[in-house]
């Protein structure tokens, strides 16, 4: 049960800035990865008579794009092209990570693009139906998960968007989470809790008086509904995220919500790979392989099920035909990982 304290939801503000218009192209247009490109490091990409951005890392021999070209679908070719024809002029690759499939086959079969390869699924569930109330033993996980951080006397709030004491607090909270972070690491984007406030929304979780725990809420207009973008927890009790996911869902069913994201997951093997010979098939599918065992990538996979999502493929998308070290180099960088 979330206690809702006068529920903020910014939305419609006016565009008095380039960054201002190019918030509201993410809030028009966006998915579940194409929130990274408001991190500072990030760089954007339009181009005159069309609506709509592409933002990308500036990699040596590598543009790095994140998820699908944000416009509507009558410009994606127009700005798809102009952007490739910009790193052509700069003696420049792309790569494309976390695209949807509809994109996906579009580039490869117009020849925007020569490699895909399909690493994950974007999870997603229509919050209209209970995960609780499912049969089956992940249910009954969620269910007891659930219960113990409520008997444990953690409360759900929605935070108003007007208290700066309230929004230290959980700022703490993400910063103590960043701190304590141990192991391999793989993340697209940094903890900016409270930056570009347009289309967004946050719940808290507390316990006796002080906040543990907080997840954010991206709207994403085209899709009629949210993404779950950031879930953070820090000397909680159990079951504490998974209340918070609950939370989360309630609220959105109470508002006739169909539509929430649970981002990016990878999937335990490579699946289909075009563009690549024989050889550079095994290798690439041998590679991901270690690489899922050692970042222990199965982990995120696992905890979602528990909600029963539905599984969209994603892609990584190669502008040339073949996969080389620049393109690697470039991935982990814009991934993040560390071991």
């Amino acid at each position: 049960m979330v206690i809702q304290e006068n529920s903020y939801l910014v939305k419609d503000q006016p565009i008095a800035t380039e960054r201002d218009l190019h918030i509201e192209f993410i809030w028009r247009w966006g998915g579940s990865a194409t929130n990274s490109i408001l991190d500072p490091t990030t760089k954007i990409f339009t181009t005159p008579g069309v609506e709509g951005l592409i933002g990308y890392k500036d990699d040596a021999k590598c543009a790095v794009v994140y998820g699908d070209p944000v416009c509507a679908s009558k410009d994606l070719s127009a700005l798809s092209t102009a952007f490739h024809r910009y790193c052509t002029q700069l003696g420049k690759d792309i790569v494309y990570i976390a695209t949807s499939k509809p994109f996906t086959c579009w580039a490869i079969d117009n020849n925007i693009c020569g490699t895909s390869i399909e690493f994950g699924v974007e999870l997603r569930i229509n919050p209209q139906g209970d995960p609780r109330k499912l049969a089956g033993s992940s249910a009954h996980v969620l269910r007891s998960k659930v219960h113990q951080a409520e008997r444990a006397g953690v409360t759900v709030h929605e935070y108003n968007g007007k208290e700066i004491t309230l929004e230290k607090q959980i700022e703490e909270v993400a910063a103590a989470w960043l701190a304590g972070r141990k192991g391999p690491q793989v993340y697209i984007g940094n903890v900016n809790v409270f930056d570009d406030r347009v289309g967004k929304r946050w719940l808290y979780a507390t316990l006796h008086g002080k906040i543990v725990g907080f997840v954010m809420l991206n709207q994403l207009k085209e899709h009629g509904g949210w993404f779950l973008d950031k879930l953070i927890t820090n000397q909680a009790p159990n079951g504490t995220s998974e209340l918070l996911v609950i939370s989360a869902i309630d609220l959105l069913q109470g508002e006739g919500c169909q539509f929430l994201a649970f981002g990016l997951a990878p999937i335990a093997e490579l699946g289909e790979i075009k563009g690549l010979g024989k050889f550079s098939t095994w290798l690439a599918r041998k590679v991901y392989l270690i690489s899922y065992r050692i970042l222990n990538l199965a982990g995120r996979r696992k905890f979602w099920e528990k909600y029963h999502p539905e599984c969209e493929p994603c892609y990584l998308l190669f502008s040339r035909k073949g996969l080389g070290i620049s393109e690697l180099i470039a991935i982990r960088q814009a991934l993040n990982i560390s071991f």
